[in-house]
């Protein structure tokens, strides 16, 4: 066992060795998942053996910066309203929508319903060394490489961009 001074990635590849559900999602303390959602998403996954993560549009709360007009407030954004393309045949094509909406607003691609294999693929490869964020890049790498993403229509959760966490450069 890495013990509680390993980072988030070498816990998780920890956790998904004991995962016996054909698919699995994952979900951050300052997240927020609707289980309908998970449920359309398993059975889209279920009937499309082709693609390998399935996710429904995705909410994010960021907080405005002092402004002249404004003291304290909150915006609600949509970043996968411009998906669309992620279920090309290649993995090239998949990669470079991927990177392209990515410039566009954060697509929560990571937190998407995705076989567990495929996840358990991907964390099995995370180090002590690694960075957080690389082994999130790794993550929907191998998600993308394995397969096809999907994105339902129906919200499927809430995120909340402004913590500490998110902002910090070491991430």
């Amino acid at each position: 066992a890495h013990g509680v001074k390993s980072h988030m990635g070498v816990r998780c590849a920890e956790g998904l060795r004991r995962v016996d559900t054909p698919y699995v999602v994952f979900c951050a303390d300052d997240d927020f998942v609707f289980p309908d959602a998970l449920a359309e998403c398993a059975r889209f996954l279920g009937t499309h053996a082709d693609y390998s993560v399935a996710l429904g549009r995705v909410f994010s709360l960021s907080y405005l910066r002092q402004k002249a007009f404004f003291r304290n407030g909150v915006v609600l954004q949509d970043p996968l309203r411009f998906v669309g393309y992620m279920a090309h045949d290649r993995f090239l094509q998949r990669a470079l929508y991927y990177i392209a909406y990515t410039h566009l607003g954060s697509i929560p691609l990571f937190y998407g319903l995705r076989r567990t294999g495929t996840a358990l693929e991907a964390f099995s490869k995370a180090t002590d060394t690694m960075k957080y964020s690389s082994v999130e890049l790794l993550s929907n790498t191998v998600a993308l490489i394995r397969g096809k993403v999907f994105v339902v229509r129906t919200p499927f959760g809430l995120r909340e961009y402004a913590t500490p966490t998110i902002a910090s450069p070491i991430r």
